[in-house]
């Protein structure tokens, strides 16, 4: 029997329990309650006491059985603002929930057909014999029997066995910032294959063109141990300007992974992109299509599928802005004026994006105030209006907007872009504003006795490092238009829950997000018009009004095993450790996203090793 459109969304979005014929067997798992049982067991390994356990579960885990359809549906039914947070509150603060993600019982997350194939009971068994084992944050994982576990699964191929790599795609600004996404899961990868922690940084400059060790040569160290696994990270410029077009970052990202050491030539690759990673690695695959036989799947934490509304808003008022100029024009126009006033004039617009710390008549004031020297801020500011960044930012926040966005994927999100049981699972993190101006914000033992945001001297006069953070101050200014666009307040805070969603889970129509001129646009591109033509889509209301999920043909998209994982609490920059730090000569010390980053990659790779099994076997 042929599958139709809705019964393959009833069996994506509402998780099935078995499969039949014409259905993949992977779409009978409810994969978001797997990685939520994952992310919770894995955090139970990492603490000890049954009290700080169900405070970590109501901290950071946010599992609800509702799609985020529905989610945002029942927040955006409220009258009230007030109404709307307390529904949102309702859904991810739920006992019920906690108590569902932190029962080790596979029967309600992995149908019965597929827990008693062979390799699948012996992966799932493994994992609650070890289910119990307390860890300390401190072990390497990759030394672990889990981990033995997960690469046995991840290495199973129908043709024998195969090696993996996961790439990090990091996104916006990347090449601005010096420190790695999930660092924990990074040193520990590294010191598994006896390399250094992170890369080696040979030159700082002026803190924005960092030089570091050749990606070559620091992959290509200790070749003679294999590797069955590995992780990998670009850095610095060896992704371009990530601030523009994903064009050009994409290409260059194909580059890096072609230019590998030989050793990585034949190994299959899982990308995990991050924020713009995401359409990074979308787009890489489509003009690179020599990469998609090695690419088994992708995971995007907070990516920008479906682009982000802020970015909408500050095309318009840039371009407002400027008028008939270019960016270009612009800036040599007030060049003259100085640095600090150029700043000051091309604030406006940059405070809405990760770009906000150029904001800097406020920020120096600030620093200022707390005896910090910010003449080197001037000289970054100066850096960066002679390079590429801000000429080149405009051509990004294009990249970004929902429009762009939407029309990249009708033309190309479909089966000519990746092989068959090509895996994309979606994480998002959802943010409560509040959490910025709450005492809350610590870890689980020790709550702070100030907010991040809020500078505190020790008794050296000296300004206590550990519990303040840069980081917190920059997010907190950057996302506060953003929480006023946010459908529902559901936000990151750099992007809205809806948005990081693959638009092929998605079941609300364009309207939702889309203006009716943006909607029209795209009706009227011959090349969208023919495709949505020969996929059903006939006329101008249905194209508005259709659950944007049935916009192109299963059958012209099954190649896209498309999950969504879920939520978690967090915001858009839990994933660092700090991205901006005081300069070295004042502190080495800085304080630290509260978020259990390791526990949560633990969970995301067990949940990759549970997909392969079930991609490679009999069906």
């Amino acid at each position: 029997m042929r599958r139709t459109v809705s019964t393959t969304l009833l069996c994506i979005v509402m998780s099935t329990t078995a499969f039949g014929q014409g259905t993949r067997p992977s779409d009978g798992i409810d994969w978001k309650l797997f990685f939520n049982q994952m992310f919770a067991l894995e955090l139970r390994k990492e603490i000890t006491s049954d009290a700080e356990y169900q405070l970590a579960l109501k901290k950071f885990t946010a599992y609800t059985p509702k799609t985020f359809n529905e989610t945002l549906n029942n927040v955006l039914g409220a009258n009230t603002t007030e109404e709307a947070y307390n529904r949102k509150i309702a859904i991810y603060d739920n006992d019920e929930n906690y108590k569902t993600i932190s029962k080790l019982d596979f029967n309600k997350s992995v149908p019965a057909t597929l827990r008693s194939l062979p390799a699948i009971n012996q992966y799932l068994t493994k994992i609650q014999t070890l289910g119990s084992r307390p860890i300390s944050k401190e072990e390497n994982f990759f030394d672990s029997a889990e981990a033995k576990n997960f690469v046995e699964a991840l290495s199973t191929s129908k043709s024998g066995k195969q090696d993996v790599a996961m790439v990090m795609i990091p996104g916006y600004a990347a090449h601005t910032i010096k420190f790695e996404i999930f660092p924990e899961i990074m040193q520990d990868i590294n010191k598994h294959w006896d390399r250094p922690p992170s890369r080696p940084i040979l030159n700082e400059g002026n803190g924005l063109d960092i030089t570091y060790q050749s990606y070559k040569d620091f992959y290509g160290q200790h070749l003679e141990r294999h590797r069955d696994f590995d992780i990998l990270h670009p850095a610095g410029w060896e992704m371009g300007n990530t601030i523009g077009f994903n064009a050009e970052t994409s290409d260059l990202m194909a580059d890096w992974l072609k230019n590998l050491p030989p050793e990585y030539a034949q190994k299959k690759l899982i990308l995990l992109s991050y924020s713009k990673g995401a359409g990074i690695v979308l787009e890489m695959l489509q003009r690179h299509p020599d990469l998609r036989s090695r690419v088994i799947g992708i995971v995007t934490y907070a990516g920008v599928i479906q682009g982000t509304h802020i970015a909408r808003v500050g095309r318009k008022e840039i371009q407002a802005f400027l008028g008939n100029r270019t960016i270009d024009e612009f800036i040599q126009k007030i060049r003259a004026r100085g640095t600090g006033q150029s700043i000051q004039d091309l604030a406006p617009f940059l405070s809405a994006f990760d770009l906000s710390f150029l904001k800097l008549p406020q920020i120096k004031h600030i620093l200022e105030i707390y005896g910090v020297d910010t003449s080197k801020l001037d000289e970054q500011s100066d850096r960066i209006l002679n390079g590429r960044e801000v000429k080149e930012f405009l051509d990004g926040i294009v990249d970004l907007a929902p429009d762009v966005r939407t029309a990249w994927n009708l033309r190309n999100l479909d089966n000519n872009l990746v092989d068959p049981k090509t895996f994309i699972f979606n994480l998002t993190a959802v943010t409560d504003i509040s959490s910025w101006a709450t005492r809350l914000a610590g870890d689980n033992t020790k709550q702070r006795d100030l907010t991040l945001l809020t500078p505190a001297f020790r008794s050296n006069d000296k300004i206590d490092w550990p519990n303040f953070s840069l980081d917190a101050w920059f997010l907190y200014l950057s996302s506060l238009n953003g929480f006023k666009l946010a459908p529902g307040g559901l936000y990151d805070a750099q992007v809205d829950l809806q948005h990081t969603k693959t638009p092929w889970l998605d079941t609300s129509p364009l309207t939702s997000t889309l203006t009716i001129e943006e909607i029209e646009k795209l009706w009227e591109a011959e090349d969208i018009h023919s495709k949505l033509v020969a996929n059903g889509i006939t006329t101008l209301e249905g194209f508005k009004t259709s659950p944007r999920s049935s916009l192109i043909r299963y059958e012209n998209r099954s190649n896209i095993c498309a999950y969504d994982l879920g939520e978690i609490k967090g915001h858009h920059w839990s994933l660092f450790h700090q991205a901006f730090r005081a300069p070295a000569n004042l502190s080495s010390e800085y304080a630290v996203w509260d978020f259990p980053r390791k526990a949560f990659m633990r969970a995301v790779l067990q949940t990759i090793g549970l997909y392969n099994l079930v991609a490679q076997s009999p069906n």
